[in-house]
């Protein structure tokens, strides 16, 4: 099932690096631990709980390929499933990774 929209935050030196923030119809599946059970292996990792916008959600850190590293976030708010990835450069991580981090942080649901 595709997403619902997809918003895509990347700067203009590095396309592997970015902030992606893309939501899903969760109406008829509102069991997220299940949906990330069923994402895992597409990301050859392991879950972890945690909480994104004050909402219980799940994280999975990941390598996207060789010099790219990745976090990927579930979270479900009402009838959305929002998944949230940030990947970076790992030979830049000190200065991607940080404000990524950040930017993430203050996520909120209205």
């Amino acid at each position: 099932q595709g997403a619902l929209r997809v918003y895509n935050y990347m700067g203009l030196r590095r396309g592997d690096s970015y902030i992606r923030v893309e939501t899903f119809d969760a109406s008829k599946s509102k069991d997220l631990k299940k949906i990330v059970e069923d994402n895992k292996a597409k990301f050859n990792a392991t879950p972890r709980e945690t909480t994104l916008g004050g909402k219980k959600s799940y994280v999975m850190d990941y390598k996207a390929s060789k010099d790219v590293k990745g976090r990927i976030w579930f979270v479900i708010n009402g009838d959305v499933l929002y998944r949230v990835t940030i990947n970076w450069f790992v030979p830049e991580e000190k200065d991607f990774l940080p404000p990524f981090e950040k930017s993430v942080s203050t996520f909120k649901f209205n």
